[in-house]
């Protein structure tokens, strides 16, 4: 018998004969066990999801009592939904929710992101009804009758001035529901009393004044004996070379000081390889800095092509790399690079923008702080204090999956047990209760306190406990 099927007899919503006879179907015709049992008209798809989120720890989307708007439908085409039995939910700034037959995938979810040049936000969603789904919404879009794919028994009458309604199945019982979940994010509770200051003071310049003798190139890559091939090829060709082996690690070299050109390994632990590639094209203290990336999966022009589109890259090369033409197209980089920001004109704005963000948030003026702490980010996105005030004015707002994404940056800038115990309860508010756990857990292994390893215990104890109800 299949856990899901133990899960649904002891909650006293399958009888045994009935589990018996969806087994049966799904013995002779294949399918999923939930979807069946949904066919066979056995549970209700809310029942059935709740389930699901309660196995999976991830949010699961009703699809037959959602309302879904179409125009998100261009960032993939019909062919990728149907080949990752994937739709597009919901647009919240840089991430994209998505509903998802598997939303535990890591590696669909790392193409899907490739393909559409987001963060992907993944929710999980019955096979059966997300197909239906599909489907329908392509086709609607295909005529362009309609904005909006309408679940059946969505209730018609609401939706008069409606953008959309997403309706979630979660396992309640699942969520914190103590006073420590509901803790406000506050920056100060991670930070130094020096760091606190210098968040009003961000200097911009590298920690060297003197300009490099030969022109630098930073490889990244954990492919260590590539990586170290690279460096002494790099440095026998006249470049000044230094390496890093995950993207966290390139983030604190950057810091330091800019290298006149990136070699970036588009599959890297931690620090996805895109999404870092993006981000120091997005910014205005880097975007001037040449970006390579390779690849040993991704191959073929299509790649090449939405590599350069969706994340800024100035090239793409596939693995295994041609020494001679990666030093061809290094140097033609070099002649095409752009001179990069004035430092001290550019530490200016940024700490004119989180000034005047803090300025704004305690005048109550929520959306204008936070608009002007993304033009900080936009300007230099590499410091963790930032993305955490800004996760704590979307937590303000009720912007849920904004404040996980700031949380996310963060983590990625800044490792401490009380960050990810906050992105844990993030987590854990809307739903992804396994995602909650695992970051427990590395809040755990960081603990610097009796005390903090007792409130992160009792928080993974309450989880594991109401996931094995």
């Amino acid at each position: 018998m299949s856990r899901y099927g133990e899960m649904m007899i002891a909650a006293g919503l399958l009888t045994q004969q009935q589990l018996d006879t969806a087994l049966q179907v799904k013995r002779n015709k294949g399918g999923r066990l939930a979807s069946i049992i949904l066919e066979l008209g056995l549970a209700s798809e809310r029942t059935l999801a709740r389930m699901l989120s309660q196995q999976s720890g991830a949010p699961y989307i009703v699809m037959s009592q959602s309302v879904l708007t179409l125009d998100l439908l261009d960032l993939f085409p019909l062919e990728t939904a149907r080949k990752f039995s994937i739709l597009p939910i919901r647009k919240a700034g840089a991430n994209l929710v998505v509903a998802m037959a598997d939303p535990h995938e890591q590696a669909r979810l790392d193409e899907v992101s490739f393909v559409c040049g987001a963060r992907i936000i993944e929710h999980g969603a019955l096979m059966g009804p997300l197909h239906h789904a599909i489907e329908q919404a392509y086709r609607s879009r295909l005529n362009q009758k309609q904005k909006f794919f309408t679940g059946h028994d969505f209730d018609l009458s609401l939706l008069a001035g409606f953008t959309g309604h997403l309706e979630l199945a979660v396992n309640q019982a699942a969520l914190p529901t103590n006073a420590t979940a509901k803790e406000k994010i506050r920056p100060e509770s991670f930070l130094e009393e020096d760091t606190k200051r210098a968040i009003l003071k961000l200097d911009l310049s590298p920690k060297s004044a003197e300009p490099a003798a030969k022109t630098s190139v930073l490889v990244v890559d954990d492919d260590e004996s590539l990586r170290k091939m690279l460096i002494e090829f790099l440095s026998k060709s006249g470049y000044q070379a230094q390496g890093a082996e995950d993207g966290r690690v390139a983030i604190e070299l950057i810091r330091e000081g800019l290298p006149d050109l990136i070699l970036l390994d588009a599959m890297l632990p931690g620090v996805h390889g895109f999404n870092l590639c993006r981000r120091l094209k997005n910014a205005e203290v880097s975007k001037h800095v040449p970006v390579i990336m390779i690849s040993a999966v991704y191959k073929g022009k299509e790649h090449s092509e939405k590599a350069r589109l969706n994340y800024g890259a100035n090239a793409y090369l596939e693995k295994p790399l041609r020494l001679a033409q990666l030093k061809k197209i290094i140097e033609n980089c070099m002649s095409f690079r752009e001179s990069g920001p004035s430092f001290a004109e550019l530490s200016e704005k940024v700490n004119n923008a989180v000034q005047d963000a803090f300025a704004a948030h305690q005048l109550g003026d929520l959306q204008i702080a936070a608009d002007l702490l993304l033009e900080a980010i936009r300007l230099a996105p590499f410091f963790a204090n930032m993305h955490i005030k800004l996760a704590e004015i979307y937590q303000d707002l009720g912007e849920n999956y904004r404040t996980i994404s700031q949380l996310e940056l963060a983590t990625e800038l800044q490792q401490n047990d009380s960050l990810f115990f906050q992105l844990a309860l993030a987590y854990a508010r809307v739903g992804f209760n396994q995602k909650a756990l695992t970051v427990l857990e590395k809040a755990l292994g960081l603990s610097q306190s009796p005390e903090a390893e007792n409130r992160i215990r009792s928080h993974i104890d309450l989880l594991k406990t109401a996931q094995d109800q």
